[in-house]
C-alpha cells in the first residue's frame, strides 16, 4: 500500500465539510469493516520509486465511550493538521496506519487496522471506515498492548528490515494499559498460536526494538494507580489535557524527534500470516 501524494489543501477541504456533521454521520460503520481486521494477515510499509524512503508511522486512536468526541473532533480537522506538520518537518515519505482500539474483554472489535497509506484521500477512507464502539468495560483497562502486539509481529516494513530505521507507534487514550494479553485473546485476535500469556511490560520490550514507542494519555485522572500503571514507559509515557489540538500537538513533536533517529539491527518477518 502507500500508493499516491498527499494533499494538505484536498485533506483540509474534506475536513472542512465534516465539521457541521455529526459522529454518526461521519463514522457510518455499526461493526467492524472486514478490510480492519488483522487477524492472520501482516500489514506492509514498503519502498518504491515513487516514496523510496518510507517511514511507517502507526496511530493508534481509544475508541471506546469515555474517549467521547475526541475521535470525531480529530477527523474533523486534526489529522490533516497532524500530516501537514509531518511533511513540514522533513518527513520526506511518512506512511500512516491508522488503528482504533478498544477493550479486548468486553468489545466486540478491540483492534481495528487500516493500512500503511500516503494518500490524503485513502487516509480519510480509512478513518472514515472505523466503528466508533464507544464500548470498554468496568476494569479501567484498554487494549493499548494490541497495537504493539500488531506493530511487533503483524507488520513488515522496509524501513525497519531494509535501513535498519525504527518506526514510530502512538497510541492515544484515557485509561490504564491492559496488564497483559492472553492466550486466547491473541488467537481470537490475530489467528496466532503462543505458548503463554504476554505481560505488557515484555510487549513493550519486544515493540520497542524495531518501533519508537509512546502513549499519549489525555487522562481525566492522575491518580497513583493510573501514573503507576505506565511507569514502565518512562519519558515516553505523555499526559496532556482532553483537548484535540494538544494531541495533534504531541504526535507531531514525537515525529519530529524521531523521524531520522534511532537504528535498529533488520529483522526478517514471518511469513505465516498473508498480506492483505
Amino acid at each position: 500500500m502507500g500508493w499516491g501524494g498527499y494533499s494538505y489543501l484536498s485533506a483540509s477541504s474534506r475536513a472542512a465539510d465534516r465539521v457541521d456533521m455529526s459522529a454518526a454521520e461521519i463514522f457510518k460503520s455499526r461493526s467492524m469493516n472486514q478490510k480492519m481486521d488483522i487477524r492472520d494477515k501482516i500489514r506492509e510499509c514498503c519502498d518504491s520509486e515513487e516514496h523510496p524512503n518510507t517511514l511507517p508511522i502507526i496511530i493508534a486512536l481509544d475508541v471506546t465511550g469515555s474517549m467521547g468526541r475526541i475521535p470525531e473532533n480529530l477527523i474533523k480537522g486534526g489529522f490533516a493538521e497532524i500530516m501537514n506538520s509531518i511533511y513540514e518537518a522533513g518527513v520526506v515519505d511518512p506512511q500512516v496506519c491508522f488503528l482504533g482500539i478498544g477493550d479486548p474483554i468486553y468489545d466486540d472489535a478491540p483492534l481495528q487496522v487500516a493500512q500503511f497509506e500516503t494518500s490524503d484521500q485513502t487516509l480519510d477512507e480509512w478513518l472514515e471506515s472505523m466503528w466508533i464502539e464507544g464500548g470498554g468495560g468496568g476494569n479501567n483497562f484498554e487494549g493499548y498492548i494490541l497495537s504493539w502486539y500488531f506493530a511487533a509481529r503483524h507488520t513488515n516494513c522496509d524501513a525497519i528490515t531494509k535501513r535498519g530505521q525504527k518506526g514510530i507507534l502512538i497510541t492515544i487514550g484515557d485509561e490504564k494499559v491492559t496488564p497483559k494479553l492472553t492466550k486466547s485473546q491473541i488467537r481470537d485476535i490475530f489467528g496466532d498460536t503462543v505458548q503463554d500469556d504476554i505481560s505488557c511490560e515484555d510487549l513493550f520490550a519486544e515493540v520497542s526494538e524495531n518501533w519508537n514507542t509512546y502513549h499519549i494519555s489525555m487522562a481525566y485522572r492522575k491518580d497513583d494507580s493510573f501514573l503507576q500503571s505506565w511507569n514502565f514507559l518512562g519519558d515516553n509515557h505523555v499526559i496532556i489535557d482532553r483537548k484535540p489540538e494538544n494531541a495533534i500537538d504531541a504526535i507531531v513533536n514525537i515525529v519530529k524527534n524521531h523521524s531520522n533517529s534511532d537504528s535498529v539491527t533488520p529483522t526478517v518477518v514471518s511469513e505465516s500470516s498473508e498480506i492483505l
